[in-house]
């Protein structure tokens, strides 16, 4: 469970804390359903191209570059430090 929230931490983006309850709550959701999908695919041993395709959606192509590097580098140290 443990390995499952910090993978999940660090291929999910932090969601920004808004005033308007309703766009938070849109937000929250969309939170929410992310989790469950990398929960999905942590558990299944999915396929780390279907998550990078998920992410462009979600982030947009020109920001791709900079989310693979830091995700790769956290990805590194967290199985460095598991091991």
């Amino acid at each position: 469970m443990i390995l499952q929230r910090a993978v999940a931490n660090i291929y999910v983006p932090p969601v920004d804390v808004i005033e308007d309850k309703a766009e938070m709550n849109r937000l929250m959701e969309a939170h929410f359903q992310q989790k469950q999908f990398f929960k999905a695919l942590v558990e299944d041993d999915g396929c780390q191209e279907d998550v990078l395709e998920f992410m462009e959606a979600y982030i947009g192509t020109s920001q791709m570059d900079s989310y693979i590097d830091r995700t790769e580098q956290q990805l590194d140290r967290l199985m460095q430090s598991a091991y």
